[in-house]
């Protein structure tokens, strides 16, 4: 456990802060797909500085908007 997590107290706002910063895995907070928070292995994993994400369609970080295929592929008659 890593001394930040060791000096929250349980429960506590600042706890669950810490887990989100220091988790090993990509974690992001959106909310109405704007990207409200990234934690540092989400920067590193999509080589963004956390301040070029911040408040920033989530869509961003898609390899390709996913809604455009099915769009392209309803209006060609094409069955889902």
């Amino acid at each position: 456990m890593n001394n930040t997590a060791s000096h929250a107290a349980p429960g506590s706002g600042a706890e669950a802060e810490s887990v989100f910063r220091s988790a090993p895995v990509a974690l992001g907070l959106v909310r109405d797909g704007i990207l409200l928070e990234a934690n540092d292995a989400l920067c590193a994993m999509t080589g963004y500085a956390r301040e070029e994400l911040l408040n920033q369609d989530i869509r961003l970080l898609y390899a390709e908007d996913p809604g455009v295929g099915l769009t392209e592929g309803l209006r060609a008659g094409s069955p889902m």
